[in-house]
């Protein structure tokens, strides 16, 4: 029998969380007998218009692991929303047009929050709805922290949540009220090796990138801080990252530093030059600074990794298991540069 997925991602991070959920998915026994027919919805993506064209070729490039049948891209719709050219139910209708499918069999989120997850969900209210979630597994079904409800009759129930490992952000015990399936992380490994062995040019770009380092290289993956308003301004955010560093201060010490997509202050490259002027040997990521650091860590020797605001730390232990990791800032830096509304203990530097 032929069943029709719908998976829907608003960037390449939830692009590869939603295609571990999938081929788990597939060898379960259930769908033993079924022939899978997929689709794959990509946007909202909350990036300027240069951006989103980077992120759209990034998720395009990931996809090519699954003979999806169709994809589809949302921009344009989500700017005349986004510029209130046009309202929610228009923007329903406009997704609803794209798409042109009256009924799913399931479709995949990563949550049932945000206006093209609340979208699908609710033109699709017969389909079995299944969450996918950030990362390797933040869950925000019904997080009013993202904002009220799109549409007046609200988040859409989720049906099962499927990913490697469930994190509860909503507070409201999610896991107690809907199912939960936990993903076990060979897929997550097989996920990687596909996408790694697909995209063009990564292993020329990762010698390329390595060649003539130092011993020991770091590794700074950034948060999009000033766009985000966690910090006053873009020198707090440079000097946050600056105070942070702890590569020893030896002589063309490679630090690798990988921008985050949705910067637009160029962050990376002023970080760059503060620490050439201190004698480090820093190296930008260039074109793919597009792409999630985790695709790196199987083709990139890093002996030390700093980060500073991400769940990437995950992923890329699971991959590099030899890798010390810095999680987060020390106490003194974040008192001094985060806004003391959003302090929050989960911040504090770590090494694990």
């Amino acid at each position: 029998m032929s069943k029709t997925r719908l998976l829907v991602a608003q960037g390449p991070s939830q692009l590869i969380s939603g295609l571990v959920a999938l081929d788990y998915e597939d060898d379960r026994p259930e769908a033993k007998a079924d022939t899978a027919r997929d689709l794959l919805l990509l946007g909202d993506f909350h990036a300027s218009a240069e951006t989103y064209e980077r992120l759209k070729s990034v998720c395009s490039e990931i996809a090519g692991i699954r003979p999806f049948h169709k994809i589809w891209f949302t921009g344009e719709i989500d700017r005349r929303f986004y510029d209130r050219e046009i309202t929610a139910p228009e923007y329903l209708e406009a997704i609803r047009s794209l798409l042109e499918i009256d009924d799913l069999d399931k479709v995949y989120t990563a949550h049932n929050v945000q206006v093209l997850n609340e979208t699908v969900l609710n033109i699709y209210k017969r389909a079995k709805k299944i969450c996918y979630g950030d990362g390797f597994g933040q869950i925000y079904i019904n997080a009013e922290s993202f904002g009220r409800p799109v549409f007046s009759s609200g988040y859409a129930p989720i049906d099962e949540i499927v990913c490697l490992a469930p994190t509860d952000f909503t507070g409201r015990d999610v896991f107690n009220t809907v199912r939960l399936s936990i993903v076990p992380v060979h897929y997550y490994y097989r996920v990687m090796l596909q996408i790694v062995s697909t995209i063009r040019g990564l292993a020329g770009f990762c010698a390329g990138l390595a060649d003539g380092r130092s011993d020991e290289p770091w590794l700074i993956t950034l948060a999009n801080l000033t766009e985000s308003s966690v910090v006053g301004s873009l020198d707090d955010e440079i000097s946050l990252y600056m105070e942070s560093i702890q590569a020893p201060p030896e002589k063309n010490q490679t630090i690798y530093i990988k921008s985050h997509p949705r910067e637009n202050h160029n962050q990376a490259s002023v970080l760059a030059d503060g620490l050439k002027e201190r004698g480090f040997d820093a190296r930008l990521f260039g074109e793919f600074r597009f792409f999630p650091i985790e695709i790196f860590g199987l083709c990139l020797k890093v002996t030390n990794f700093f980060i500073p605001s991400s769940a990437c730390q995950i992923g890329w232990r699971l991959l590099c298991p030899e890798t010390n990791i810095f999680l987060g800032v020390g106490r003194e830096v974040m008192n001094k540069y985060i806004r003391s509304d959003l302090i929050s203990s989960s911040l504090f530097q770590l090494r694990i």
